[in-house]
């Protein structure tokens, strides 16, 4: 099976989507939300494992969660790769949740499946008031379906945006537009503000990034988009990014050092194809 993003900070990862999917849920399970479906949309889901890693993923981590809560529930778990889904589809049986969440994973590419989702949600309810969250946890640039994505946030301002940054990978992509032979090929690859912005959330909250220490590879950082005020007070480890906090956070995602970042194959790629 071909080999998902995973290192020493899935697990952290995971622990904090599970915190945001809590809060979310119970923020939809008032009483006058309870009777409409949750919709919830995982976005290159994987296998639900992280064998590296050791710990789940995040498809059985909101089933997880979403058992706790007694309202009905609608879940899409999509991956491009069949093996992967196929995996996933195995390991959601055991975990006997109630008939109330419906589940289905789903073998196609993800702007395919936000388009679809789109179409569902329109027949059955008025989108302006349909609720949710979509996850977005790419595995490299081309695995963020950004137009799509901003698409399906902006026809649904209830559903909220969970979206997963590869601080390294944004610093990389910086440096190459600082270098004469890569800026073509870079220069129009947006900053990870840019990215909340396209996605249309008017607030957002941004998870404090780990220290360098005893956490090896990779640094990323989670960042939850709502239309409503206040939310990440609700979620730990999360702050509003307008705060001071918030924007010293983006600060420091700013003076990521982007060193080193020509010896990546990506990179040299680029250097051919113009392209991500």
């Amino acid at each position: 099976m071909a080999t998902q993003g995973q290192g020493d900070s899935t697990p952290w990862k995971v622990d904090g989507f599970a915190t945001v999917f809590h809060v979310s849920l119970d923020i939809g399970n008032a009483e006058k939300l309870r009777k409409w479906a949750f919709w919830h949309l995982d976005l290159n889901a994987g296998c639900g494992w992280n064998d590296k890693a050791g710990c789940e993923g995040s498809p059985i981590s909101f089933l997880r969660v979403a058992s706790q809560f007694k309202r009905p529930i609608r879940a899409y778990f999509c991956d491009k790769r069949q093996e992967a889904c196929d995996a996933l589809a195995g390991r959601i049986p055991p975990l006997s949740l109630p008939g109330t969440i419906f589940t289905n994973v789903v073998c196609c590419d993800n702007a395919a499946l936000l388009g679809e989702i789109a179409k569902q949600i329109r027949r059955c309810e008025n989108p302006e008031y349909a609720i949710g969250q979509v996850l977005c946890d790419p595995n490299g640039f081309n695995d963020m379906p950004l137009d799509a994505l901003a698409a399906f946030a902006a026809e649904f301002p209830r559903i909220d945006v969970i979206i997963h940054l590869n601080i390294s990978l944004f610093a990389r992509m910086r440096g190459c537009k600082k270098s004469e032979q890569y800026a073509k090929g870079f220069g129009s690859k947006p900053e990870p503000e840019d990215v909340l912005r396209r996605l249309g959330r008017k607030w957002w909250s941004i998870r404090r990034i780990p220290s360098r220490k005893g956490m090896k590879g990779e640094r990323f950082t989670t960042a939850v988009g709502t239309s409503f005020k206040n939310r990440s007070r609700r979620i730990m480890d999360f702050v509003d990014l307008e705060s001071d906090e918030g924007q010293s956070i983006v600060k420091q995602l700013k003076s990521e050092d982007p060193k080193g970042q020509m010896e990546f194959a990506f990179v040299k790629e680029i250097g051919r194809r113009w392209s991500l």
